[in-house]
């Protein structure tokens, strides 16, 4: 895996997945009331949190999303440099493509 296309396909991948799931499930969810009830203890409910975990900075939502944009940004950073110079393990190759995924 030292090609580095073969680095990036992986990540492409997850992202393509990840997006076109989350689409695919709002998308029904919106044509059945935002709920969807699976069984008895799991249901998928449509609710949109403007903060973080829990709502924490809910109402400073505007400024908060610029923040975690630039942390978010330095973690994949981060990331993209350990697995450009990591080559000895497979395993933490394909561990951090599906992180930044």
């Amino acid at each position: 895996m030292n090609n580095i296309s073969a680095k990036f396909s992986l990540i492409i991948i997850t992202i393509l997945i990840d997006q076109f799931s989350k689409y695919t499930l709002i998308s029904y969810l919106k044509t059945i009331d935002y709920f969807l009830e699976i069984c008895s203890v799991l249901n998928l409910v449509y609710v949109w949190n403007y903060g973080i975990s829990f709502g924490i900075f809910g109402e400073f939502y505007q400024y908060s999303n610029g923040f975690f944009l630039v942390v978010n940004f330095a973690i994949i950073a981060y990331l993209f440099y350990l697995l450009l110079h990591h080559q000895n393990n497979n395993f933490n190759i394909i561990g951090y493509q599906l992180i930044i995924g």
